[in-house]
């Protein structure tokens, strides 16, 4: 089988709350709690229990449904699975898997939140009053897909809402 070797390994996971490694473990081998921590050269990670990127929340920021919450999770199969994507639909239509029918300025198809490789997208779906992501003082109407971060605030019909990958 070889020679033995002085590398140590240590399974981890990457939860929703980042590294999980007992904090023993974490002192002993000077390991920070945080996705592309510095590991020294004696130690090796493997397994996992989800990747980053499975779940989503999206938190209401402002109209009827202020400071409502909503929690999707890839692996419970919720929103759409097209080829690599991952997609959240949003609008005022009950079919929704963000269904806000008191907002008469959202459309009934209006957007969706994408999940493409390793990047949040958000789609405005041709809707009939637009989209809008915060830009400082004045918000930026935007059309077709664009790239959002979590924490960022966007607009869609009258209501303000906002991503997040953990809660």
């Amino acid at each position: 089988m070889g020679e033995p070797s002085n590398r140590s390994i240590i399974k981890i996971g990457i939860t929703r709350f980042g590294l999980f490694l007992l904090p023993k473990l974490q002192d002993m081998y000077g390991i920070r709690r945080y996705p592309g921590a510095q590991l020294p050269e004696n130690v090796m990670l493997i397994g996992g229990f989800r990747s980053l990127g499975t779940e989503l929340h999206v938190t209401i920021m402002s109209g009827v449904l202020d400071g409502q919450h909503f929690s999707f999770d890839r692996e419970n199969k919720d929103g759409q699975l097209k080829d690599s994507r991952w997609l959240i639909s949003i609008g005022r239509h009950e079919d929704r898997d963000i269904y806000l029918p008191d907002d008469l300025f959202l459309s009934r198809l209006h957007a969706y939140i994408i999940r493409e490789k390793d990047q949040w997208l958000l789609q405005d779906c041709d809707s009939t009053n637009g989209s809008f992501l915060e830009d400082g003082i004045q918000d930026k109407q935007f059309t077709g897909t664009i790239i959002i971060q979590p924490g960022q605030l966007f607009k869609l019909g009258r209501t303000w809402m906002r991503i997040d990958e953990q809660q």
